[in-house]
């Protein structure tokens, strides 16, 4: 199949954003795609959704989210802290503030189908001991069985349970309905007993349908969470699994995952955990974003490692996915594309944000793991836009593509935005708003729907 480059601008909703380096998030379905921007509107954050129409192959703009200017535990703050998208469905994570709690809304098309305007029907995921602070939402990942959903929502800076010293929760939902009790009856917290609150367990997470070993599901849950502050800030990761088909039970975490190098005995890296993705059930990937380049000899490239499930456990494979720009970050962002229970992706997202305005990746698989399929082309722009420093992948009714995202630098005017890179035949399209609509009374966040004109420049595609 032939690769086709579809470049395709999704502005960002970033006015009022005082952050030096904003937060991202994107995501991207069958059917849906958005860009999160959790420090826009002074830390309310906001949300673009974006729909794609298989009739038509084309894109359209839906609408924007916006959370609340002010703080206070009954507002939601730092929308778009993080997302995850599948079908036409989106998971939106609203971390807080030091004085709000974190959120995590679930949102599906009206009628069943996205358009221009519409309003999501939204379902809220909580816990019954939800604080401010506690950083519920700055991570989410979902996976199927084919009849349910699951969804594991990290939160660093939740408290422990009563008689744990370490900080750091992650929590499972099994469903997507509105619900304030997750599916895990005892805690998930982080197994450190000398973790401190710089641990930062949850700060990322990872879910998938477990393997039977033999390419299918054997219907449990195996679960990922990143710690990248654990170890004073060498970083680590945790991993588990359910033991019973669709019934909760307690996990208990293995030794943890943490990078060891034999050719450096006294070498130490940073955040290895930054970012974690599962397919499978089988592999994982772990993004390490300040590793040395070992195979090139350039320091603080970044990497990704490979494990893969082997006699109950993971296991490094000893396989490396390596940055080759010092500075670069590569592994600051990792997504598989969401698959079939079993069904290990073919598609592998990297992001490397940090050396001039930033780059990402694509590996497809291969039969010694994965192997780089092509740089994507980068934002055009100023050193710091970012570029990579989000990532997700889909497969499609026509082929797959990849989405990335690049905050840009309000301050300075450096504009940000999401790209599509599509692997089909036929690229797809985008289709301009309805030109009946003008001036209509429906308003998300207290801004009509054409706001996003007066921030979108005329951009050329790139095919």
């Amino acid at each position: 199949m032939p690769v086709n480059e579809s470049l395709e601008y999704f502005p960002l909703f970033d006015p009022e954003t005082a952050a030096d380096t904003p937060g991202i998030s994107v995501a991207i379905g069958t059917r849906v795609a958005a860009v999160g921007t959790p420090d826009a509107l002074g830390g309310g954050g906001a949300v673009v959704i974006y729909m794609y129409s298989e009739e038509r192959n084309a894109w359209g703009y839906v609408g924007v989210m916006a959370g609340a200017k002010i703080s206070g535990s009954e507002q939601i703050r730092g929308v778009g802290s993080s997302l995850v998208a599948f079908g036409d469905t989106l998971v939106v994570g609203a971390a807080g503030d030091p004085t709000t709690p974190g959120r995590v809304l679930v949102l599906t098309p009206p009628y069943g189908a996205w358009s221009y305007t519409a309003q999501p029907v939204i379902s809220e995921l909580s816990y019954p001991k939800s604080a401010p602070g506690d950083r519920f939402g700055v991570s989410v990942a979902h996976c199927s069985d084919g009849r349910e959903h699951y969804v594991a929502v990290g939160a660093p800076g939740a408290a422990p349970p009563v008689g744990a010293g370490a900080p750091g929760q992650v929590l499972v939902f099994k469903g997507l309905r509105k619900s304030n009790e997750p599916w895990n009856t005892s805690p998930i917290r982080n197994p450190d007993a000398a973790g401190t609150d710089s641990d930062r367990f949850g700060a990322s997470v990872a879910i998938s349908m477990s393997t039977d070993g033999a390419g299918g599901s054997d219907g449990t849950v195996t679960l990922a969470v990143g710690a990248p502050g654990a170890g004073e800030g060498q970083g680590a990761v945790y991993v588990a699994r359910t033991s019973e088909a669709g019934t909760w039970t307690s996990l208990k975490f293995g030794e943890p995952l943490v990078p060891s190098f034999p050719m450096a005995e006294d070498f130490k890296t940073q955040n290895f955990g930054a970012a974690v993705a599962l397919t499978g059930g089988s592999v994982l990937a772990v993004g390490a974003p300040n590793d040395p380049n070992f195979d090139d000899q350039v320091e603080d490239t970044g990497a990704v490692w490979l494990f893969g499930f082997q006699d109950g456990s993971f296991v490094d494979s000893e396989k490396r996915l390596y940055g080759s720009v010092g500075g670069g970050n590569f592994g600051a962002a990792v997504a598989f594309a969401e698959t079939p229970p079993g069904v290990k992706s073919a598609t592998l997202a990297v992001g490397a944000p940090g050396a001039g305005p930033g780059s990402a990746f694509r590996f497809t698989e291969a039969e010694d793991g994965y192997q780089l399929d092509e740089e994507l082309a980068a934002l055009p722009g100023k050193p710091g836009n970012r570029f990579g420093a989000a990532v997700s992948a889909s497969d499609y009714l026509r082929g797959r593509w990849v989405m990335v995202a690049a905050p840009g630098v309000a301050k300075s005017g450096q504009e940000g935005g999401g790209f599509i890179y599509a692997t089909a035949e036929t690229p797809p399209t985008w289709m301009d708003i309805p030109a009946l609509v003008t001036g209509p009374p429906l308003r998300w966040g207290g801004l009509a729907p054409d706001w996003w004109k007066k921030f979108t420049p005329e951009i050329a595609r790139y095919l």
